[in-house]
């Protein structure tokens, strides 16, 4: 499979996350979907930004695995808030982005040296 149609597969599960997420909370109150949006679903905009730049298949494939992770974390997550009954447990989805980062952020470096490896052997854009 090419870098590309990875790079695809990763821009269709984001776009089915995100309408899933914009479906299960609702437009009632749009500035505090939009609001939470920002804190819960960010992570998976950056990794779409991200893709947009790797070029190697090895990196886009990185890219979509954190993509299926973070978006299986944070339904786990959306399940278990909504479920509870605690008052403060919408608190947790301002911090899903936060307690994700390192993660995230290794991830995302690997990627960087993927593309540094696989650059600097030749492989060119699609090894």
């Amino acid at each position: 499979m090419r870098a590309n149609s990875i790079r695809i597969i990763n821009y269709l599960f984001t776009l089915v996350v995100l309408i899933a997420y914009f479906v299960v909370t609702g437009w009632d109150n749009l500035f505090a979907v939009i609001f939470s949006f920002l804190y819960t679903m960010s992570p998976l905009v950056i990794n779409a930004i991200v893709a947009l730049f790797a070029k190697t298949r090895a990196s886009q494939i990185v890219l979509l695995c954190t993509s299926i992770a973070y978006a299986a974390w944070a339904c786990l997550l959306f399940v278990d808030v909504y479920s509870s009954t605690d008052g403060q447990a919408g608190f947790t989805l301002l911090l899903t982005a936060i307690a994700a980062a390192p993660v995230l952020l290794i991830a995302w470096v690997a990627c960087l040296i993927i593309e540094i490896i696989r650059r600097k052997k030749g492989h060119g854009v699609e090894g």
